[in-house]
């Protein structure tokens, strides 16, 4: 088959516009399906811009979603669907909302795609339904049908190296990105690695990476692993392994967690064989939210760690969340404080974003937090929920704030007098991103104030109609146990009547409030209540003394 794999590019600009890295999932798949004897394009979005049209003799397109780019990939599949082609989308995104993928695509491949896409393209070929491949979902007739899931693949040997060559444009200058690893021990809430790719690590052999790194293009590596020192002992051999082979990379980079700088020997290693800068997800400095991600590091841990990376001369790109139910609006004011205290190079003010698929988003979506479903919106730099102790417009504003703050002309200009090239090449690129960011989503406060009112006007009809249901009820379980009122009884019935119609009137002003008016509903609800449960109380020690 003439197949042609689409990776959509990220919406509107943000901070990895810059940083136009390929995710290895597409050059992988292409690896395999051209040793199967398929002819094999693939088209990066972030690389390529050009008119889908060109791909009009394809046999078969598959496109690959995160969250932020499955409206993309719906819309690439729909305009392919339209000319006939047979369209199947994987990814993370739509390995957890298969059925809304199913609306624009034939099959969704869901999970691990490199045993079950071939497989699938195998049934394709035959003119059959993929009815036994595991983790294809896909519609026969009026059913829908969703595989169970396979075993992820243990044996990452077995893979070929990723393909770049098949892509439609050079991949550039940019580093080149290997994988040692799969699957994350750390059950963060608000992260999708867990559930996409297991708790268990899996390593490819020492043997394996070093006969790839001896083959890549360019001395510049990128580790794509989510935690490139999730086992310490591994890692360590495979270094030693480099320097022993002399594989001299010219610079390499890799995410870590913090405690990477308790192993002595292991950082000492790292800066050997070349690594120059990592990206830490530090998270928060807020021990409370660092609970409720479940990151099991410490404030105190994170500080240390940038003595020992400034130690060996290692950049840090720090990466912090902000919007946890303990997080408030001086979160971000805090958490700026402490990147600049401890001489963090770069970071990432994140928003928190509840992610299908998440322990984080089925929380939220389930409490009714969930202000915006525009999957386009979820790429950390929009407010797409209500925290608990802020706004979403506050949120958005104290977030974006500060890294307005963090990166600024003046530090530009200051490490430029100072012949500090590189911190100054980050922060005018920095200050040139936001800038353009917010002029681009200049339109999206006034978008979220709207989002914000209604969230928070449902919010407080399902309260006002929880409070009316439990005194009807109440009422209604007076007349039945006390059919002869006594005063006191008769008393609780009428102050409930009162806020019966209290509520009747707030339900009404909710559909015209503004943001400072439900402050005031709020407040009122808030004393309703109050009364409610002491009447609810009362009237239930009453029901009790006359039984």
């Amino acid at each position: 088959m003439k197949i042609t794999l689409i990776e959509p590019a990220p919406p509107g600009f943000h901070v990895f516009s810059r940083f136009m890295l390929p995710r290895l999932g597409l050059p992988l798949l292409g690896a395999i399906l051209r040793d199967q004897g398929h002819q094999v394009r693939i088209h990066l979005g972030s690389l390529n811009h050009d008119d889908m049209a060109r791909f009009a003799d394809s046999d078969l397109v598959g496109l690959s979603t995160t969250t932020s780019t499955a409206p993309e990939a719906y819309r690439i599949a729909d305009l392919f669907r339209r000319q006939g082609k047979k369209v199947v989308i994987g990814g993370v995104h739509v390995s957890f909302m298969p059925d809304e993928a199913l609306e624009h695509a034939d099959f969704v491949v869901r999970g691990e795609a490199e045993d079950s896409f071939p497989a699938l393209i195998r049934h394709l070929i035959a003119g059959t339904m993929p009815a036994g491949v595991p983790g294809v979902s896909f519609r026969d007739g009026s059913k829908t049908i969703h595989n169970p899931k396979g075993p992820l693949i243990d044996d990452l040997d077995r893979l070929p190296f990723p393909d770049f060559s098949l892509l439609t444009v050079p991949l550039g200058k940019v580093d080149i990105p290997i994988q040692t690893s799969r699957g994350c021990p750390f059950p963060c809430n608000f992260c999708s690695v867990t559930q996409m790719f297991g708790r268990k690590v899996r390593f490819r052999s020492v043997d394996h990476v070093i006969a790839e790194l001896k083959q890549i293009p360019r001395p510049e590596v990128f580790f794509y692993d989510d935690n490139f020192c999730a086992k310490p002992e591994y890692t360590k051999t495979l270094l030693n392994r480099m320097l022993a082979e002399k594989i001299n990379l010219k610079y390499f980079s890799a995410q870590v967690r913090a405690d990477m700088t308790r192993d002595k020997e292991l950082m000492e290693l790292a800066a050997r064989a070349g690594c120059k800068q990592v990206y830490v997800g530090f998270e928060s400095v807020n021990p409370a939210s660092l609970k409720e991600y479940d990151k099991r590091q410490t404030v105190e841990e994170i500080a240390a760690s940038m003595e020992v990376f400034r130690a060996f001369n290692i950049r840090v790109h720090g990466m912090f969340v902000i919007g946890s139910d303990h997080d408030n609006a001086a979160t971000a004011r805090q958490t700026l404080r402490f990147a600049r205290k401890h001489g963090i190079h770069t970071v990432q003010f994140m928003m928190l974003t509840p992610l299908p698929g998440t322990e984080y988003f089925r929380q939220l979506d389930s409490e009714g937090r969930i202000i915006c479903r525009d999957w386009s919106l979820y790429d950390a730099h929009h407010a797409v929920f209500v925290p608990k102790s802020m706004s979403p417009m506050r949120l958005q504003k104290s977030t974006i704030g500060a890294m307005s703050r963090f990166y600024s002309a003046t530090d530009g200009v200051k490490n430029l007098a100072t012949l500090k090239l590189w911190q100054a090449s980050r922060a005018f690129m920095g200050w040139y991103i936001i800038r353009r960011w917010k002029w681009e989503n200049r339109g999206w406060t006034t978008r979220l104030l709207a989002l914000s009112l209604k969230a928070k006007r449902a919010d407080l009809e399902r309260k006002l109609k929880g409070v009316r249901a439990q005194l009807e009820e109440g009422l209604e379980r007076m007349k039945n146990s006390l059919p002869d009122l006594p005063a006191k009884a008769q008393e609780i019935r009428r102050q409930s009547e009162h806020i019966l119609d209290e509520i009747r009137v707030m339900k009404s002003e909710l559909m015209s409030a503004l943001e400072k008016d439900l402050a005031i509903i709020e407040k009122r609800l808030e004393e309703l209540m109050a009364t409610a449960r002491r009447l609810l109380d009362e009237l239930q020690g009453l029901s009790g003394a006359t039984s």
